[in-house]
């Protein structure tokens, strides 16, 4: 008995849940935000095919955090390299051995600061897309 209103599917097969606008919208934005330059140094992290790629890094806060929780439309762009330490080492490091004001950023101030950042490139696609 079929209770989930579902089409039944092949054996070995998993149903795909279908996707929310907004999550659709994300997936969108989180493409374009890998085109775009590191937010911190302006730098690619490779390019293919003549086309300059970063990693699309999620920016979490004490708002909307969690065990694997991405926040949808919350990614900026990062090198992989600055992806990587800022994992290891947290945004104020990253910040600080990344960018230009060396040993300026405290915990907070980068936290503030990558929330900003992330508000500005959501602005810009948005803008790309004419949905402001």
């Amino acid at each position: 008995m079929n209770l989930t209103g579902q089409q039944p599917y092949q054996k070995g097969q998993k149903r795909r849940r279908q996707l929310t606008e907004d999550e659709r919208l994300d997936k969108e934005y989180r493409a374009w935000a890998r085109l775009q330059p590191s937010c911190i140094s302006g730098q690619f992290s490779e390019w293919k095919n003549g086309v300059g790629m970063c990693i699309a890094a999620h920016v979490r806060d004490s708002e909307n955090s969690g065990t694997s929780y991405k926040p949808l439309f919350s990614a900026v762009s990062l090198t992989d390299a600055e992806h990587r330490f800022q994992h290891q080492h947290g945004e104020a490091a990253c910040l600080n051995e990344f960018s230009m004001s060396v040993g300026a950023y405290t915990e907070f101030r980068a936290r503030e600061w990558f929330k900003e950042q992330a508000a500005k490139s959501l602005a810009k696609w948005k803008k790309l897309r004419g949905f402001a």
